[in-house]
């Protein structure tokens, strides 16, 4: 397969990621002319020593700080959904209070009052509060917990200082309290909300979730990473940064528009283009076009009828479709970093008649979910029963199930070969190069050796 196998596939995708993002760093990146201090003290944050802890160490630190200081990376969603699993494991001294940056300024009041006398309580941005903090909010009525605001109209630098005075504030009049604020990213750097706690007598932690300039230096292999900085700070390494970069661009934290169809499509041709490059193979030669949910029955009347006939009209499945022809793609909610990976794979799939692209259908597979698990080290493959439940079971005359079973089989075993692959210690952009060319003739072959391997080192 010639010298490209020297390289590992893992590596080749890292110097892809980074060609990315120093391109989209060049549209994205910059900070708001008044900002760009208050930037700059955030990524020294990150520029000292650091030492690996395991979780069980983080969690009984953290709560020694008074206060604690959460990240929030805006808009992405997992920011909060890790916020609750941390509010539920650790072992919090005092009531839990949580300090939001974007809550109307209010003094605490418990959870389950404030969601109680008003369900529809809005952030001042006007998203709704349990929209976006749902998990979070159930997990403080659980433990009884409050919620606060600290929201004031000013400069970063203001804002800051407004909370910490709040804080010493609620010391005095409610001592019964943890305050645990969630502020964004930048807030988090040492001169900034931890300076201002500090001048008033707090000894604040800071905790910050997945840093992108901290990932560059400690990237882990698999699974999250917890780090103990220097002064009190910690970090959480749990998502990618091109995961948090996706999730802006297609406004993750609003409701789906066509923007975040715009995005996609903008950002699937991208990543197709420079896989082209890293893999050295033929760049697509269409553009991607994305539907969203209210496009299922445009998508479906659209595709050939031996494959729309497998789903019913109006019971979509819950996983994205490709059109087997055309660079067509149908997404039922704003797709991870991970799935748009895997649709920008499916653009360099060589064009074939029907009846091959059936007959290579579970190959052609395999190569799209090879490329987000080489490249994600935290992406967990689904288990089948997972890909069946993705494909729906809706019992219906107006349904072929023998077709619906066609794609939940080849799906499993596609998703088979790429774990297969995986197993090659020395698994280079040669192998996924002839993966895509000689599809199902190098899937047979990769997926009986890859077995045997994984076989091996089980038995052993």
């Amino acid at each position: 397969m010639g010298p490209s196998l020297r390289l590992p596939l893992q590596e080749e995708l890292r110097k892809l990621e980074r060609r990315l993002r120093r391109k989209w760093s060049g549209l994205h990146g910059h900070a708001p002319r008044g900002l760009k201090t208050y930037r700059a003290n955030w990524l020294t944050s990150f520029q000292g020593e650091y030492q690996s802890c395991d979780r069980q160490t983080l969690w009984q630190q953290l709560p020694q700080g008074n206060p604690l200081l959460i990240s929030d990376f805006h808009p992405l969603r997992r920011s909060t959904r890790m916020l609750e699993t941390l509010l539920a494991e650790v072992q919090w001294p005092r009531t839990p209070c949580l300090v939001l940056e974007f809550l109307p300024e209010m003094e605490p009041i418990a959870a389950k009052q404030l969601l109680g006398d008003h369900p529809d309580f809005r952030l001042v941005d006007g998203r709704r509060l349990v929209d976006v903090y749902g998990g979070v909010v159930d997990e403080l009525i659980r433990q009884d917990g409050a919620l606060a605001g600290v929201w004031t109209a000013g400069s970063p630098d203001e804002r800051d200082l407004a909370a910490a005075r709040k804080w010493q504030n609620w010391q005095q009049s409610q001592p019964h309290l943890f305050c645990i604020f969630h502020f964004g990213d930048w807030h988090m750097a040492e001169p900034h909300l931890p300076a201002a706690l500090r001048d008033l007598g707090a000894a604040p932690k800071i905790l910050h979730q997945s840093p992108e300039p901290l990932w560059d230096r400690a990237r882990p292999e698999s699974g999250e990473s917890f780090l103990q900085l220097a002064g009190g700070h910690f970090a959480w390494l749990h998502t990618p940064p091109m995961a948090q970069w996706t999730s802006v661009a297609q406004a993750e934290d609003q409701d789906f528009s066509t923007q975040t169809l715009e995005a996609a499509s903008d950002i699937i041709e991208e990543i197709a283009h420079a896989l082209a490059d890293g893999l050295q193979v033929s760049p697509p030669t269409g553009v991607p076009f994305v539907l969203g949910p209210k496009d299922w029955r445009d998508f479906q009347f659209s595709s050939p009828q031996e494959w729309s006939s497998a789903f019913h009209a109006d019971f979509p499945p819950t996983r994205f479709l490709s059109h087997p022809h055309e660079p067509l793609f149908w997404i039922p909610a704003h797709p991870s970093w991970n799935l748009l990976v895997e649709m920008a794979a499916h653009l360099l799939l060589p064009a074939l008649p029907a009846g091959a692209v059936r007959k290579q259908f579970a190959a052609r597979t395999s190569f799209c979910h090879l490329l987000p698990l080489a490249w994600n080290p935290f992406l967990r493959p689904p288990s089948n029963q997972q890909i069946r439940m993705a494909y729906g079971s809706t019992p219906d005359l107006a349904c072929s199930a023998s077709q619906r079973e066609f794609f939940v089989t080849q799906t499993q075993l596609g998703m088979q070969a790429a774990q297969a692959m995986l197993q090659f210690s020395l698994l280079g952009p040669g192998n996924a190069r002839e993966l895509l060319i000689s599809a199902h003739r190098a899937f047979i072959w990769y997926f009986a050796l890859g077995t045997i391997q994984a076989s091996a080192v089980s038995a052993s």
